[in-house]
């Protein structure tokens, strides 16, 4: 690698030194087509097409068409809510335990946080 000299500072070589008084250029955002669209390029379309389904079911459009098959009962929708929460908790609780180091059947998230010594009678 060689040394080469460094070559003196003049504010010359650099734009933002000498263009004080010339106006900047705006930065314009292009319009966007409205709703979701995918672009194909170079006549690649199982890309676009895969791009197109990753995005679907990013925004829930799949499991909104699933779930509009037939009717569900407002009561029947929040128990499985509920027991996507309940499924969701043990999980949790799981990886907690695990990260803890503590075994998943003696675990208890309460006990972990407050430890505190029984009193002798």
């Amino acid at each position: 690698m060689e040394n080469k000299p460094r070559k003196k500072f003049k504010s010359n070589n650099f734009d933002g030194f000498n263009n004080f008084d010339k106006p900047r250029k705006k930065f314009v955002k292009k319009e966007q087509p409205k709703g979701m669209h995918v672009t194909v390029y170079d006549d690649d379309v199982m890309k676009a097409w895969r791009i197109l389904k990753r995005k679907l079911t990013n925004e829930g459009v799949l499991q909104e068409i699933k779930d509009r098959r037939y009717y569900q009962k407002p009561s029947e929708k929040k128990r499985i809510k509920h027991k996507e929460a309940v499924k969701n908790e043990y999980r949790r609780q799981i990886k907690a335990s695990q990260t803890t180091g503590v075994p998943f059947g003696d675990y208890d998230p309460l006990k972990q946080a407050f430890k505190t010594k029984k009193k002798k009678r």
